[in-house]
């Protein structure tokens, strides 16, 4: 059997800024979740020499503090996701995290503020969400496979989350929060 343990398997869709998100989230709520959390996150990225492909974030909000691997792949539906929980017991830990990282050569640094909200399932995590970096901002839906055992399952679940909430998944964004709000600006940055 594989291992997806360490997979974050998602569609993201990509919404219009006049999206209207309370009749989204009222579809939602009739499915029925087993708990949701509204926040507002602050993710901070790192890109690291060391390691190109893949992107250090580090996470703090109202619930949880992580830090998190994940690839840089070119469509973000699968790639790998590594969470370490930091733990809010301990205070903001962003400077123990960018010390941690530091010896790994930090070539660029940024923060994304997300407006969340999350609603949980068995099976998959259902999340609308507006996300801005400086001046830029985008809005979406993202439907994450959760607790699943093996690839055909997650994208099964998917796929019924994306049917029950009227999602054509061929509308689906491949790329990652860092590839359509912060990738211009490491580019300008780091690769001039």
């Amino acid at each position: 059997m594989e291992n997806i343990e360490f997979v974050e398997i998602e569609h993201k869709f990509l919404l219009e800024d006049d999206f209207d998100q309370q009749p989204f989230l009222q579809m939602v709520e009739r499915l029925e979740p087993s708990g949701r959390s509204q926040v507002r996150v602050s993710d901070r990225y790192y890109l690291c020499e060391s390691n190109p492909s893949h992107i250090y974030r580090h996470r703090l909000d109202q619930e949880i503090q992580h830090l998190t691997l994940k690839g840089l792949g070119k469509d973000s539906e699968t790639r790998i996701e590594v969470n370490l929980d930091l733990g809010l017991h301990r205070g903001d830990q962003g400077d123990r995290v960018a010390a941690f990282l530091k010896p790994l050569g930090i070539q660029w640094s940024g923060v994304i503020e997300k407006d969340v909200w999350a609603y949980y399932f068995k099976n998959c995590e259902v999340v609308y969400y507006e996300a801005h970096f400086k001046e830029k901002s985008v809005r979406c839906i993202e439907i994450e496979a959760t607790n699943c055992q093996t690839l055909d399952e997650a994208k099964a679940t998917i796929a019924n989350f994306e049917k029950k909430l009227g999602l054509n998944p061929t509308n689906r964004c491949g790329e990652s929060l860092f590839h359509l709000l912060l990738l211009p600006e490491v580019n300008a940055q780091v690769n001039p």
